[in-house]
């Protein structure tokens, strides 16, 4: 993913953006939630931006921390953003995730990459092509790592486990501004609002 990112950004360079990639805080505590997650990117925009953003990208991961940072401190941003973000994980989706941070936390990233390469193409059935194919994910995604890599990437996993974004999209007197909703009903990853 990080080596997609210049090809992924560069229409918002092209129109006259300043682009920051930003990653989650490092050492984060055993429980640090996505709302705290969300309530340290608000920090960060305060004391780095001048406290405020014209526009928050969140894609998946980040895209279920946006929904908190959007509840709780919508005068960091101008406009915000969320793809690939759903209000909650599957059961499947979080086991997943688990199993995989704990393969990257023990630097097993070709086992990590093979996991979530699986998880993409499930109809791969050529036998050692999920390897290779996990031995590119597991580069492109997670190629250098930081002392606290292990503990950050299993806390990130186990706030997934708790992660439930109903609680702020559906608060009746929150304005969180003009936006646009769409969602999808396929896939191990989110799960389908019921009416």
């Amino acid at each position: 993913m990080l080596a997609l990112l210049p090809l992924m950004l560069r229409p918002f360079v092209e129109n006259g953006y300043t682009v920051w990639v930003v990653a989650r805080r490092r050492n984060m505590p055993k429980g640090h939630t996505m709302a705290d997650m969300a309530d340290d990117y608000a920090g960060l925009i305060a004391d780095e931006f001048d406290g405020k953003v014209d526009l928050v990208l969140g894609e998946s991961y980040g895209g279920m921390i946006g929904f908190y940072l959007a509840a709780r401190h919508p005068d960091r941003f101008g406009h915000i953003a969320i793809t690939v973000a759903g209000y909650k994980l599957s059961e499947q989706a979080t086991a997943l995730d688990i199993e995989f941070a704990k393969l990257l936390g023990e630097g097993r990233r070709t086992e990590a990459g093979a996991l979530r390469a699986k998880e993409l193409y499930p109809g791969i059935r050529v036998p050692g092509v999920v390897r290779v194919l996990g031995a590119v994910v597991g580069r492109l995604m997670y190629g250098e790592t930081h002392p606290c890599f292990a503990n950050d990437v299993m806390v990130e996993a186990e706030a997934e486990g708790t992660f439930d974004a109903r609680e702020v999209l559906e608060a009746p007197s929150r304005d969180h501004g003009p936006g646009v909703r769409a969602g999808g009903t396929r896939g191990i990853l989110g799960k389908r609002r019921e009416r």
